[in-house]
């Protein structure tokens, strides 16, 4: 049905009726509304309906001219009349909920679009957006490899004329912006390079292979050509990344329905940090009291697999949680009973440390989910091939596995897959402080809950990792609300997170493409404040395992939406 008459259908029924028939009627047209903005979001955003696990335009590429940009605008513009045409009070509760979430992320659009404009600041999105267009048809088995690189090749012939453009739109970009393009764009040319053609290897087609040779080749001249044009605006690239508190606050609150005075989302952050920093220094302290407690974070970090016994390590630790969360009746799990572990592919090396890579909501061939370990390169001095074990020390890894693994993403998107009631927004909207804020929250939750018998070496470990996320709590409101520049940030990081200044560099550079990667802590403190007031709510009824099944029916939408539906009324977040 069209929105044409799916609109008129709603009139109609409202005009002529009243009650339960009319309530269903509206239900229906707006549910017929929702599936119509998705396959035209996807028509527009095909590498969104990839990952959603559509693959009917994985041939396709955005439009990323001035025109495609404005006719965007236009059409979010077209769609937010629509959703606040309905009324609202005619549908059910869900339904209700879900019109909100989507009137939200489409403001949240509008504001990158029109205000934000990263498009217009940010070269290095150019750059990633093609490798990860192709990355895309070569990552999961979601098609026969042939099908796969013919769409591999329609998306290259139209990286040269991407790329062009993207020269024509950049303007005033910050100088961090082309400096970490610069940085990244190696590791692109390199994909094109080396994995592209590994992939497509066992394709046996000489036509294929010939078209796939000629795109490939235009694409890596293109980047290669980017490349040297960034080299020449870096030296007067003097924009500013600062979003401005206005322009936060309104992202918070569109994309993660967090609608707070700014300085007050601060003071939550620091007081956590506070209370991690305590934690930081007493767990450490019971290891070993006569070292300073970074002293005892470093000497923890030298406690790590090999080489060769990285990926089952990661295998044997997944094995022990997955015990402990059927006995403990912690959290549901999915049909699936676990990830395949595996070293990471060669052709994803360079993007990928640990990951778990689940199938997309709706993808019906690929449906394997992976945990993805990436061990040291063979080219590392035995120097560098210990910094990079240490990064995956004992206690590092088992916090990696609670969360991409049991029970954090792993267990919440194949969980979702397999909920038949859940509607399309529930799949689909990915909301960063419950995707992120779930899995964080995991790392605290399972030893909380009892998982290692208190060892403090693992409570370090997952500590070290909440401080990092306390650190971006703080660092990416001020340094783009309050005037803190990268060089602060980094010391912020290594001063008050605790992180290898390596890390702390990095860090900061993300903050400034990435304002709101505060969603990790905040999700998790979210969580933790929902199952507080639930507890209260249920009293002797309550059990964890029940809150966990509850918050993760509610599907990867904001807490705020969660809340309200187990708790039957809005409440502080916080």
């Amino acid at each position: 049905m069209s929105f044409r008459n799916a609109l008129a259908l709603v009139f109609l029924v409202g005009a002529l009726s009243t009650g339960p028939m009319a309530n269903a009627a509206e239900t229906s047209a707006f549910q017929t509304l929702v599936h119509d903005w998705y396959q035209d979001d996807f028509h527009v955003h095909p590498m969104s309906a990839n990952y959603a696990g559509f693959h009917e335009w994985d041939g396709k590429m955005e439009d990323v001219t001035v025109a495609g940009h404005e006719t965007e605008q236009q059409r979010l513009h077209g769609w937010l009349v629509r959703f606040h045409r309905v009324d609202a009070k005619s549908l059910s509760l869900t339904d209700q909920d879900d019109r909100e979430i989507l009137i939200g992320k489409i403001k949240a659009r509008l504001l990158e679009e029109e205000d934000i404009q990263s498009w217009r600041h940010d070269p290095g999105i150019y750059s990633g957006l093609v490798t990860e267009a192709v990355f895309q048809t070569i990552k999961r088995d979601y098609a026969p490899l042939a099908e796969r690189l013919r769409f591999a090749i329609e998306r290259e012939q139209r990286i040269p004329d991407m790329l062009a453009t993207a020269k024509t739109l950049i303007d005033k970009p910050p100088r961090v912006y082309v400096d970490v393009a610069l940085e990244n764009i190696d590791g692109a040319i390199g994909f094109f390079e080396s994995s592209v053609p590994e992939a497509f290897k066992p394709v046996a087609d000489p036509d294929l292979r010939k078209q796939l040779a000629d795109a490939n080749g235009k694409a890596l001249a293109a980047l290669k050509d980017y490349r040297e044009w960034l080299k020449t605006i870096q030296p007067t690239a003097n924009g500013s990344y600062a979003l401005g508190a206005e322009n936060y606050h309104r992202k918070l609150e569109y994309e993660e329905m967090v609608d707070l005075p700014i300085d007050q989302v601060l003071a939550i952050g620091e007081a956590q940090l506070r209370k991690d920093q305590v934690a930081f220094v007493a767990t450490a302290h019971k290891i070993d009291p006569s070292k300073s407690p970074d002293q005892v974070a470093a000497e923890l970090l030298k406690d790590h697999p090999t080489a060769d016994t990285l990926v089952s390590t990661a295998r044997d630790q997944l094995v022990a949680l997955r015990k402990f969360i059927v006995d403990r009746n912690l959290v549901p799990l999915p049909p699936e009973h676990a990830p395949t572990v595996m070293p990471t592919p060669t052709f994803e090396r360079a993007l990928i440390e640990a990951e778990e890579d689940s199938p997309g909501p709706y993808d019906k061939n690929a449906k394997e989910a992976f945990y993805f370990i990436t061990p040291p390169g063979d080219d590392l001095t035995p120097e560098q091939r210990e910094d990079y074990l240490q990064g995956y020390s004992t206690s590092v890894l088992n916090n990696v596995s609670v969360h991409e693994v049991f029970p954090g993403h792993f267990v919440q998107l194949m969980l979702m897959r397999s909920l038949p009631d859940l509607s399309m927004v529930r799949r689909l909207s990915g909301t960063n402080s419950d995707v992120e804020g779930w899995a964080h929250y995991c790392e605290q939750m399972t030893l909380d809950e009892g998982f290692g018998n208190d060892d403090p070496k693992l409570r370090l470990g997952q500590i070290v990792d909440a401080l990092l996320r306390d650190a971006r709590y703080i660092v990416g409101i001020k340094l783009h609300t309050a005037g803190m520049t990268v060089d602060q940030a980094t010391d912020f990081f290594v001063d008050q997170g605790h992180q290898p200044r390596p890390v702390a560099r990095k860090e900061a550079l993300r903050g400034t493409s990435d304002p709101t990667y505060l969603y990790y802590a905040l999700g998790k403190l979210e969580i933790l404040k929902l199952r507080q007031d639930w507890q209260a709510k249920m009293g002797d009824k309550y059990t964890i395992g029940e809150f966990h099944k509850r918050l993760m029916e509610g599907g990867t939408v904001p807490i705020k939406i969660i809340r309200r539906e187990m708790m039957g009324t809005d409440g502080p977040l916080l």
